[in-house]
């Protein structure tokens, strides 16, 4: 299902409850990580490379915006149509990285008598607008027997730091494509930048704020912890409450917001804290949000 807002994704991943304890236990544990309300990392590129690294890992919406028919189910694996399936890279790549293309078939052995060509193309902004520029690899397999999992090549990427296009397409004896397959890598880290900030703060409530405001996508749930501030050393608050698991997409210049009770919570220093995944790295990065209690 989708949040109302451009950008935000949600996706329920299960049922499954997290419980926790209760606001009249004592204090748990000490936590001595310095956490920071935000955190920034890499650097800006291009906005008009956005739409591109958004859609790194989704072909068909990809061949929307490059204007060129993507997973047509006539060789690649899509929507219950197709013979061969595919594991190729996406996201942030480093650069001069070797990395493997591979193929597998799911009914026993494939054979393909007409040729397959996989490039890499940069991807050029010029005044808001992006074009192809010409390939900087190009392999040709004119004959092909895919077994179970069959890698393909292993690909030398560009020293180059830019973003690049990865296409693996599917001819006919007349040379005319017939099923394509495209992914975005880059070899530049876009630019990482997210806060958490504690919100609308009522006597019983409060809201949680999480902002993306870089380049990559962030992902996570809506569960959180709360701390307090005692004698010098922040420590776990139990809590009673069950969490849904739900996964939150949250795209770039995007924000996501959700109430919380500070129901039990004594006079104090309170943080709240979050942990975040970013990227098709998923690299882990956990932010805090102080919040008072008068």
């Amino acid at each position: 299902m989708f949040n109302n807002r451009k950008g935000v994704k949600l996706v329920v991943l299960s049922l499954c409850i997290i419980l926790l304890g209760c606001t009249n236990d004592q204090l748990g544990e000490v936590n001595e990580a310095d956490l920071f309300s935000r955190i920034e990392q890499g650097q800006a590129i291009d906005d008009g490379y956005l739409p591109y690294l958004n859609l790194s890992q989704q072909p068909t919406e990809l061949g929307k915006l490059l204007g060129e028919a993507a997973l047509t189910g006539e060789w690649f694996l899509h929507d219950g149509l197709g013979q061969v399936g595919y594991s190729i890279i996406s996201g942030y790549q480093a650069p001069g990285s070797q990395v493997g293309v591979s193929l597998f078939s799911q009914s026993g052995q494939v054979t393909k008598t007409t040729p397959l060509v996989l490039s890499v193309v940069p991807l050029i902004v010029r005044n808001g607008d992006v074009r192809q520029g010409n390939p900087v690899i190009e392999v040709s397999f004119d004959q092909l027997m895919i077994e179970q999992e069959t890698e393909l090549t292993t690909l030398t990427l560009p020293e180059d730091e830019g973003v690049y296009l990865l296409k693996l397409e599917s001819l006919n004896n007349d040379a005319v494509v017939t099923d394509r397959l495209l992914s975005v890598f880059y070899t530049v880290q876009p630019k990482l930048a997210m806060s958490l900030n504690v919100v609308n703060q009522t006597s019983d409530e409060a809201v949680w704020e999480m902002r993306n405001e870089g380049q990559v996508a962030l992902t996570f749930g809506v569960a959180y912890r709360i701390e307090k501030y005692v004698d010098g050393h922040w420590r776990d608050v139990p809590l009673d409450l069950a969490f849904i698991e739900i996964a939150i997409e949250l795209a770039g210049g995007e924000s996501y917001k959700n109430g919380f009770s500070l129901s039990g919570l004594t006079k104090g220093e309170y943080r709240l804290i979050k942990t975040v995944h970013a990227g098709h790295d998923y690299s882990s990065h956990t932010l805090q949000a102080p919040f008072t209690i008068q």
